[in-house]
């Protein structure tokens, strides 16, 4: 190999290996969705008790393990189904304390200690905080169109949202891939909007007129609630389709749908009529048969000579006849000309004089 080849060679080789680190997404950058199990459909979780005032509504079920305090419903409305102190209670319980460890467990890309998250644009990581955490104002959520990207929020301690507070979704964000895991007691001031799974090791407590897109669950506490909205919207899939089964009518037995042609009678043609005219004309003629003139019909307008009889007939058929002849005479003079061109032996003449003869 020369040394130019070699040159380039190696420069492409070092380009394309800048190229593979830069390209190459950091390890450990992305977080990881855990495995929900029987709680998936539970909106609300709580091991001693969830305590409602005013009209909340929770669209899914809710569970208590420990005990059956429910308390406020009605006026509170539930959607889903209620379990309390039974074994669904107490096996959903257990699949969040499995997601709680999941949660603890994924390693910190972005440690945010002591900064608070009103006014922060954040893509999809693992963030902790190794101290209590604020919220005061809007945190977005950007998936940069990427609807398979999940955050997971590390809080070790307790997490208390400012009322009016604003978790905005961008760019395909979806609701059920954010999860927040709190140590300690998670606060939320009135009229907050949340979206997410919130896990805590201690209790929840929301002001009035909070709004939540996704679930509460204080598998080793207490939820308190005040006029809330509690709904869980649907999550798509990474091809952005949400999978439904639908079961088709069966088709109706074939009938016979023929039908007999109906027999129809043509109607007789019209009996031409002729409406005579009244009107003079004036005409010469000579004994061979031939002539001519002009009249008027009965309406004033010019009635024109039609030319009919014998003489007519005669002069059509000579028309016809010499047509025909001209036609054959031309034919027979092309299909002479292409066959003396065809059978003349054109290698006996020169060849200018071929060009000639065209």
């Amino acid at each position: 190999m020369t040394n130019r080849y070699r040159r380039r060679f190696l420069g492409a080789l070092g380009a394309l290996t800048v190229a593979s680190f830069v390209g190459a997404p950091w390890v450990g950058a992305e977080a990881t969705r855990p495995r929900l199990g029987d709680a998936d459909e539970f909106a609300v979780i709580a091991d001693q008790s969830v305590t409602n005032t005013g009209a909340t509504t929770i669209a899914g079920s809710v569970a208590i393990a420990a005990s059956s305090n429910l308390l406020g419903f009605p006026p509170g409305e539930i959607t889903g189904n209620v379990h309390l102190a039974d074994a669904t209670a107490l096996d959903v319980a257990g699949d969040t304390a499995a997601v709680n460890q999941n949660l603890k467990a994924q390693p910190c890309n972005s440690d945010r200690s002591g900064q608070d998250q009103g006014g922060l644009r954040l893509g999809e990581m693992v963030y902790c905080y190794n101290e209590p955490a604020t919220l005061d104002g809007e945190l977005r959520m950007d998936a940069l169109n990427d609807i398979g990207a999940v955050w997971v929020f590390q809080v070790k301690g307790s997490y208390d949202i400012a009322a009016g507070s604003k978790m905005i979704l961008a760019n395909g964000a979806q609701a059920c891939n954010v999860f927040w895991q709190v140590t300690g007691t998670m606060t939320v001031g009135d009229g907050a909007q949340l979206v997410g799974t919130f896990l805590t090791d201690e209790s929840i407590v929301l002001g009035e007129g909070v709004t939540l897109n996704g679930r509460l669950w204080a598998p080793q506490g207490s939820i308190t609630l005040n006029d809330n909205t509690i709904s869980q919207s649907a999550c798509a899939s990474s091809t952005g389709q949400i999978t439904t089964t639908t079961t088709a009518a069966p088709a109706p037995p074939p009938t016979d749908t023929t039908v007999a042609p109906t027999p129809t009678t043509a109607a007789p043609a019209p009996t031409p009529t002729t409406t005579p005219g009244s009107g003079t004309g004036s005409g010469s003629g000579t004994g061979t048969g031939t002539g001519s003139g002009t009249g008027t019909d009965g309406d004033g307008d010019d009635g024109g000579l039609a030319a009919t009889g014998p003489v007519s007939m005669l002069v059509a058929a000579l028309a016809m006849g010499a047509l025909g002849i001209g036609n054959a005479l031309v034919g027979t003079e092309r299909a002479v000309r292409w066959n003396k061109r065809r059978w003349r032996p054109r290698h006996a003449e020169p060849r200018f004089a071929r060009f000639r003869r065209r």
